[in-house]
C-alpha cells in the first residue's frame, strides 16, 4: 500500500520512454517482469586499462579478495565462511563502509577467522592487491552486472562468483568459475592453488574477456542503438 502511487506513477513515467536500457540480460528480465517493457541490454563502460599493467604478471600469491560496499546483502559473511573452509589461503576483503553498517562490519571483523584481512576506503590499495591475487571472489547473489568482477578480471584475476544474476553473463566457463554452494568455491579455489597452469590460463582469458567491457565497446553499441532508433 505504502509503495503503490509511487510503482503507479513510475510505471506511467516508464510507458512514455522511447528506449530502455538495462545493464545485463537479467536486468532486461527484471525490467520486463517489473515495468511491463522490453529493454535493450547494454553492458556498462568499465575502465579495464586502468588494469592492464597486471595483465601479464605471472606469478600469483596464494590470495583471493572481493570488493564491495560492506553491506549485509553483498554477503561478506560468506566470503568469511569461505576463508574458514580453505584455511591455507589469504582473503582479503576490500570495501566501503558507513555508519549503519558498522555493527555489520564488527560482527565480521570478530567472526573472521586469521587468514582473513580487510582494507577500507580510501581504497589506494585496490590495484596493488587486484595485481597480486590469483582470484577475486563475488558472493552477492542476483547482482544486476558486477563491474568489480570486470576490473579484477582485467587484472588477471581468476573470478569465481556465485551461480546468478548478471555475473553469469561475465563469467563463462573459459574464463573463470561459478558456484552455488561455499562447498564448490573451495574446491574452485583450492584447484586454482594447486594447479598453476590451470590458474594462468584463465587469468589470460580472464583478462581477454574483460576488454570485451571497455569503454568503447559501451561508445559504438550506443551510437548503434541511437543510429537505428
Amino acid at each position: 500500500m505504502y509503495y503503490r502511487p509511487a510503482s503507479t506513477y513510475y510505471r506511467n513515467r516508464v510507458r512514455r520512454v522511447g528506449i530502455l536500457l538495462s545493464v545485463s540480460d537479467f536486468t532486461r528480465g527484471f525490467v520486463a517482469k517489473k515495468w511491463e517493457r522490453d529493454s535493450k541490454t547494454v553492458y556498462p563502460p568499465c575502465p579495464v586499462e586502468d588494469f592492464s599493467e597486471f595483465t601479464n604478471v605471472k606469478s600469483r600469491e596464494n590470495m583471493v579478495v572481493t570488493i564491495g560496499r560492506i553491506v549485509p546483502e553483498k554477503r561478506f559473511h560468506l566470503f568469511v565462511e569461505l576463508a574458514r573452509i580453505v584455511p591455507k589461503t589469504r582473503f582479503v576483503a576490500i570495501g566501503s563502509l558507513s555508519d549503519e553498517t558498522s555493527a555489520y562490519y564488527d560482527q565480521l571483523k570478530t567472526s573472521a577467522p586469521e587468514n582473513v584481512s580487510f582494507v577500507l576506503s580510501p581504497l589506494r590499495k585496490v590495484r596493488d592487491v587486484l595485481g597480486r591475487a590469483m582470484a577475486y571472489v563475488h558472493c552477492a547473489q542476483n547482482e544486476h552486472f558486477g563491474i568489480t568482477i570486470v576490473e579484477a578480471m582485467a587484472a588477471g584475476c581468476v573470478p569465481i562468483v556465485h551461480d546468478s544474476g548478471g555475473p553469469r553473463e561475465i563469467v563463462t566457463s573459459d574464463v573463470g568459475f561459478r558456484w552455488s554452494n561455499l562447498s564448490v568455491a573451495a574446491r574452485q579455489i583450492v584447484m586454482l592453488a594447486e594447479n598453476d597452469s590451470l590458474r594462468r590460463e584463465l587469468s589470460a582469458a580472464a583478462s581477454v574477456r574483460a576488454r570485451q567491457f571497455r569503454p568503447q565497446v559501451f561508445e559504438s553499441e550506443m551510437i548503434r542503438i541511437l543510429t537505428v532508433s
